[in-house]
């Protein structure tokens, strides 16, 4: 290990030794074939002792939306209203005793008021990290392995997010009080929020939230054939199309809504109907329908009578401490596709301009000697790598190394103010010492927030609708990650905390390491994260939808354990709101053209052969005389 300067956590030095020696597979994905989907808990909170916390008008709409939804993809659901701090904790404690050995995964909704990093009780605050620490792997052991996915609804912030381009206006609207900070989560953990954090989340109060109204939607529409993160991606979309007529200070403006959610997945996650619907009555409807799935579908309702102890566990009884619940008429929606999506269908980014992007690495190995930081030594290997690996795709890259603080605001600033009407994205790549909020340049520290606001979509209009993926290279605490122990494989520990800065639709940010844990550098050969990532650039970068990459990373990261047996997990937090593929551009477009032309002429050789062998058989024979 490298030594570390105990001023500040920095990255620590160590050579990655991958535990397992089973080859990756880019298709993998979460086991969802136990015999039950898993328990789901819902915490609806309307009233609240405190009298500043005004009724949640409006909730419960919520809460049986998200009922018959969850219902709908088999899961066994728990509602709860209203309940006092101590009784939330019991709760959550008896489900982290249960034996979870037989289901597929393990889903809490959150709906509350709420500030920072808790949520509000009937009588208490909550923090966020002491629900979800009931759930590591650590705690919790059946789970480990298996989607832990935390749905919040409240709002992160006091300010409103401002529309690029003005929607539709929904008449009546609550806004939410408080704000959600980002929690720690784990391995195998999914973030879901209603909105950034620093922003309102909004409410009707006779339809519901925006956010758990769309989510229900698509959850019932696309739930069981859409891979999970790209129905979030819709989601995203779908939110951030809304707006809501708002007064302040005697004047009206609009104001718009972007979910978010950070992602720790290693998998691919779906939630397929399972095959006992199908094995009762032997039926067929074709082939099931594609994982990308999106738009024109048609449905088939059938009613399927189950057992009623069907989902029942052999160590649970079916009382309401057991937390499950099930219905004799199992009710199931079975989706046949007319069409596939593909890298050119409307639901995925515009990835066809001239330009692939530009990308922007900032880099430091060096600080003033006064902040007393390590030097980060094989930190060239990783820029060197990312700017291979960028060019492949026809990135413009830019290299900046050890900046001051000023310098860097001053690239930032140009680089917003930069035209890019002609270009598919923007990245930015940024690698050295951090702390939670903030990475450090060559002088100063510098906060995140600070960085990407200057490339939201009211600040920098032609990057607006535009993918903006920001890949942070940097250490977020103090704390290492264990490793657990499973009967199947090699699984990895928790790994801290995941802060999603307000950056706006269309951002994406991926982090080394989940916040509150050490990123890892090999002296010699960079960092793991960059390391990884730029394989999988290499390998299928061209191919693989952007988020389903990050998760292969995740994979291929979080099983790699240095000398002392340290681990490290990184994570991604997506407002991105259609699908993103990263295809390798033409060099230019005369060498499109000259593509084009030889495809066809290669396309017309046969005829043209033919053409000229009729022409011999047709000549006149005095002609074939001239010829000689």
């Amino acid at each position: 290990m490298g030594v570390m300067c105990t001023k500040n956590p920095t990255e620590t030095d160590g050579t990655a030794e991958v535990v397992s020696s089973s080859p990756l597979d880019p298709l993998e994905v979460y086991n969802m074939n136990k015999t039950r989907r898993g328990l789901a808990l819902i915490f609806n909170q309307q009233s609240f002792v405190e009298s500043k916390l005004c009724y949640r008008c409006g909730s419960d709409i919520d809460c049986s939306n998200l009922k018959k939804s969850l219902k709908h993809l088999g899961f066994e659901v728990k509602a709860f209203t209203d309940l006092s701090e101590s009784k939330v904790h019991a709760k959550l404690d008896k489900a982290a005793t249960a034996d979870h050995s037989n289901a597929d995964c393990f889903l809490v909704v959150f709906m509350s008021h709420g500030e920072k990093n808790y949520v509000n009780a009937f009588d208490k605050t909550i923090t966020i990290q002491e629900i979800v620490d009931k759930f590591r792997g650590t705690n919790c052991k059946s789970l480990v392995g298996k989607p832990k996915i935390f749905i919040w609804q409240a709002c992160r912030g006091d300010k409103h997010d401002d529309p690029v381009t003005p929607c539709a206006t929904e008449p009546t609207e609550v806004v939410e009080a408080g704000a959600v900070y980002t929690l720690p989560a784990a391995a195998d953990f999914i973030m879901c929020y209603s909105v950034a954090e620093g922003y309102y989340s909004y409410r009707d109060p006779l339809r519901g939230s925006w956010y758990i109204q769309d989510l229900c939607e698509l959850l019932q529409t696309y739930g069981d054939s859409l891979e999970f993160t790209h129905l979030l991606t819709l989601v995203n979309a779908k939110v951030s199309k809304r707006d809501t007529k708002m007064d302040k200070n005697g004047k009206n403006f609009e104001a718009k809504q972007v979910p978010c959610f950070a992602s720790m997945l290693t998998k691919k996650l779906y939630f397929h109907p399972k095959q006992f619907c199908c094995q009762f009555f032997q039926l067929s409807v074709g082939e099931r329908p594609h994982r990308q799935t999106t738009s024109h579908t048609h449905h088939l309702q059938l009613s399927v009578r189950i057992p009623q102890n069907l989902h029942i566990s052999n160590t649970a009884d079916m009382s309401e401490e057991s937390f499950t619940e099930t219905d004799g008429l199992f009710t199931r929606k079975l989706i046949t596709t007319n069409q596939q999506v593909t890298k050119d269908s409307p639901d995925v980014y515009n990835m066809t301009k001239v330009r692939s992007g530009r990308a922007l690495i900032f880099n430091w190995m060096q600080f003033d000697l006064a902040l007393q930081l390590n030097p980060r030594f094989g930190s060239d290997k990783d820029y060197k790598n990312l700017k291979k690996r960028r060019e492949d795709f026809g990135f413009e890259v830019n290299i900046f190394k050890d900046l001051k603080k000023s310098d860097v605001n001053a690239k930032l600033d140009e680089a917003a103010k930069a035209d890019y009407s002609n270009v598919d994205c923007l990245l930015v790549v940024y690698m050295s010492h951090g702390e939670k909020d903030y990475v450090e340049t060559y002088d100063e520290k510098l906060m995140i927030s600070d960085i990407t606001d200057k490339f939201r979509g009211d600040e920098c209009k032609s990057l607006a609708g535009k993918p903006k993926i920001f890949i942070w290279q940097a250490c977020r605490g103090s704390e290492f990650d264990e490793p657990v122990d499973s009967e199947t494989e090699h699984l990895v520990l928790e790994a801290g905390s995941i802060n999603v800065f307000p950056a706006g639709a269309d951002f994406i940010m991926c982090y080394a390491v989940a916040e509150g844990y050490y990123a890892h550098r090999d002296s010699k050969n960079g960092s793991w994260y960059i390391q990884d990532l730029c394989k999988q650039l290499k390998n299928c970068g061209d191919s693989l939808e952007f988020t389903e990459l990050l998760t292969l990373v995740n994979n291929n990261v979080s099983k790699m354990e240095d000398r002392e047996k340290k681990k490290q997990i990184p994570c991604f937090a997506s407002m991105l709101t259609k699908n993103l593929y990263l295809q390798k551009k033409f060099q230019n477009s005369c060498t499109v053209i000259c593509s084009n032309l030889f495809s066809c002429v290669h396309g017309f050789s046969p005829f043209l052969k033919n053409w000229e062998r009729l022409q011999q058989d047709l000549r006149p024979e005095s002609d074939c005389l001239k010829c000689h």
